[in-house]
């Protein structure tokens, strides 16, 4: 975890760096129930397994010692229908 992080905040203080990260949206927003595939069984393991690519924006570092080495991440989901950005724990 300790490496990844490190490799995290270089990336962020290189302004010809980009980085995504792959996370289940459904984990943040729920599950949109839409059409006939809220009957389907594998609309479940879709959403479970599937996974959504959206760049990270930058990093809040927290001032609490015990959570230092647990910072906020902010990552803009590009898709409009989701609110924009979110601040997530990195761990």
């Amino acid at each position: 975890y300790e490496e990844f992080l490190s490799t995290l905040r270089q990336g962020l203080d290189n302004s010809n760096c980009r980085i995504c990260c792959n996370y289940l949206r459904s984990a943040l927003t729920g599950f949109e129930m839409t059409g006939l595939w809220k009957f389907h069984p594998l609309f479940f393991v879709l959403k479970l397994y599937g996974g959504h690519f959206s760049p990270i924006l930058g990093m809040v570092e927290q001032d609490d010692k015990e959570e230092k080495d647990n910072p906020f991440i902010a990552i803009f989901d590009t898709n409009h229908k989701y609110n924009g950005a979110y601040f997530v724990p990195c761990r």
